[in-house]
C-alpha cells in the first residue's frame, strides 16, 4: 500500500512520482478501484489523483518506500 513518502516511477514515460498523501476512497465504490492517493509527478506542476489500482496493473513501480528510506537515513549515521 503507498503511503506519503513513496517514490514511483511511471513504466511507459519514465517520469518519477512522489507520493503526498494517505490512501483515500472516492464516491461509494469499494476495494482498490475506489481508492487513491495524491502524487506530485516530475512533469506536472500540481499533484494529481493517482488510481491505486495502477500498481497491480503495472502502469507504475514503487522505487523506494518512505520507511526504506528512514532506515537508510539511520544505518548511515
Amino acid at each position: 500500500m503507498l503511503k506519503p513518502g513513496d517514490l514511483i516511477r511511471d513504466t511507459a514515460d519514465g517520469d518519477f512520482g512522489l507520493v503526498t498523501s494517505e490512501v483515500r476512497s472516492y464516491g461509494t465504490v469499494e476495494g482498490p478501484g475506489g481508492q487513491y492517493v495524491m502524487v506530485k509527478w516530475g512533469r506536472i506542476r500540481r499533484p494529481q489523483r493517482f488510481i491505486l489500482s495502477a500498481v497491480d496493473k503495472g502502469f507504475v513501480e514503487i522505487v523506494n518506500e518512505a520507511e526504506e528510506i528512514q532506515r537508510e537515513k539511520a544505518t548511515n549515521r
